[in-house]
């Protein structure tokens, strides 16, 4: 009703009501649900004829009032009208971006959807509806708009994990930006640029983008695009093992955004935060901060950000021993990404339901789904992702007894870390690397490896990988000298799985009680 009032003009809505029922009684509109109306097929094409046979004046006021409506109507639109409107939208956008005189209407449209295409996915459409506005901006030569629509399609390729393309384009638009002297236009590419790195695993080259997105933010007075550049800054920080520096970076973004009174981007930092905390092993912190994020997504519909709040939800669930929960939110969280065309939190939801299936001692099926998550990962070169699920097929497979194929797992993970600058996994790859070679016998490499992991989880404050190599340290020591000299190895893990409430709590108390009765 309201696009009918548009096109009409003059008329009054009672007025354009009656016409529509007249319409439908005659059965050449069928009537739909929320007051819209559908032609049929064959009155559609005879009534674009019959448009086309108007004066141009005509056609042209009324393109200008349609795309007028949608301009203005989109603004304030809820989600659920959008839903509605998308199909028309991604049409609209089409036909305006083919004429010089509404082209600016294909970009205005296109630019105002970008927070819907990001929250609710619909990729298809959003990159359909760039193309247009893309071809639109350089038509009319309006180079700031070319620069946000190439930013938001970079985006939309970035949340399908096409990695590559998103790059292209951000840098396309990091260009342009800088050639018209717009430092929030860059701002806004070198952020995404900084993004698309760090998934890469490329964290060093993720902290030069967000340093010159701060620098640019700074220049601008923009304290939103400062405290969002610091905050990825704490992001490549834990990618490269800083724990405690990531935790400072995201705990200062987050007072600048609490302070402007940003809710919609607090999940961000908040999802950083829960991340740090989770790798220092205060998993109880973790989990409050993923709870808050799914909390915030949830009740804003943002499906891109509540796949990833479920899948670090559910794994550090997963750690403190909440497997049902874990798995429960790891499946909302597959489903989510599958929706929307997320293969990163696809990978990511895949993996923890395969470890939850491995600490229930499930292993052929754990095995299972880390394959499929480890192709996926692959496929879109998620390296983290890669190297954290290596690891999870090593420990599977070690468990069988397939101890030269869990070897080769364990040296694929940690060769993933060398490749990159990440190392926020290294030690938990040399753990498990340490563990196979106490299961082969080989003492010496077993100590060489896990003194290494045990330098590297002290050095980075990650207390929970800190537990895990102590117990394997007891292992290697019980093997070479016997379970008394391994005791007090044993003792200080468990001080830290109790202090951090994780599961390996009573298997590690079963152990020691063991050890101290013989």
């Amino acid at each position: 009703m309201p696009v009918a009032c548009a096109i009409a003009g003059d008329d009054s809505e009672a007025d354009i009501r009656r016409a529509l029922d007249r319409l439908v009684a005659a059965n050449l509109v069928a009537p739909r649900p929320g007051e819209r109306f559908q032609f049929h097929d064959l009155i559609r094409d005879y009534a674009a004829d019959q448009a086309r046979a108007e004066t141009t004046d005509d056609l042209t006021a009324c393109d200008h009032r349609l795309l007028g409506f949608y301009l203005s109507a989109i603004k304030d639109a809820s989600v659920r009208w959008l839903d509605d409107e998308r199909a028309n939208l991604v049409a609209v956008v089409g036909s305006a971006a083919s004429d010089t005189g509404t082209c600016h209407y294909a970009t205005e449209i296109t630019l105002a959807l970008r927070q819907y295409f990001m929250s609710r996915g619909h990729a298809a459409d959003g990159l359909a509806m760039c193309e247009a506005a893309l071809a639109a901006a350089r038509r009319a030569g309006d180079q700031r708009a070319e620069a946000g629509v190439l930013t938001m399609s970079g985006l939309i390729s970035y949340n399908l994990s096409d990695y590559q393309q998103a790059i292209a384009k951000h840098t396309r638009a990091r260009d342009v930006a800088k050639a018209i002297g717009d430092p929030l236009a860059e701002a806004d590419a070198v952020h995404h640029l900084g993004r698309v790195h760090a998934q890469l695993g490329q964290p060093r080259d993720a902290i030069r983008c967000h340093e010159s997105e701060l620098a640019l933010a700074e220049q601008a007075g923009s304290e939103v695009l400062r405290a969002r550049a610091i905050n990825y800054i704490g992001v490549a920080e834990l990618s490269l093992g800083h724990v405690e520096e990531a935790v400072a970076k995201h705990t200062e973004s987050l007072s600048i955004f609490e302070k402007l009174g940003d809710q919609g981007a607090t999940i961000y930092v908040l999802n950083g935060l829960g991340l740090a905390h989770w790798t220092a092993g205060r998993l109880t912190e973790a989990a409050n901060c993923h709870k808050q994020c799914v909390d915030i997504a949830r009740e804003k519909e943002i499906h891109y950000l509540a796949g990833n709040a479920l899948v670090c939800l559910a794994e550090t669930y997963c750690d403190l021993g909440r497997y049902l929960e874990a798995k429960s939110h790891a499946y909302e969280a597959l489903v989510v990404s599958r929706q929307i065309g997320e293969r990163r939190y696809e990978a990511g939801a895949l993996e923890i339901t395969a470890t939850v299936q491995r600490r229930l001692g499930r292993l052929a099926e754990s095995i299972e789904g880390y394959t499929a998550a480890l192709a996926l990962s692959r496929a879109i070169s998620f390296r983290y992702g890669e190297a954290s699920i290596l690891i999870g097929l090593s420990i599977a497979h070690r468990h069988l007894g397939e101890t030269t194929t869990a070897m080769g797992f364990a040296r694929a993970a940690l060769d993933a870390m060398y490749e990159t600058s990440m190392r926020v996994l290294e030690a938990p790859a040399l753990t498990e690397l340490a563990a196979n070679c106490l299961a082969t016998g080989d003492l010496s490499q077993a100590d060489r490896h896990i003194e290494h992991a045990l330098k590297l989880v002290v050095q980075g404050g990650q207390r929970l990988f800190e537990a895990r190599a102590l117990h394997v340290r007891g292992l290697i020591t019980q093997a070479a000298q016997g379970s008394a000299a391994a005791v007090p190895h044993w003792q200080r893990a468990l001080e830290i799985f109790t202090e951090i409430g994780a599961p390996e709590t009573t298997e590690l108390s079963r152990v020691l009680k063991s050890a101290v009765t013989c």
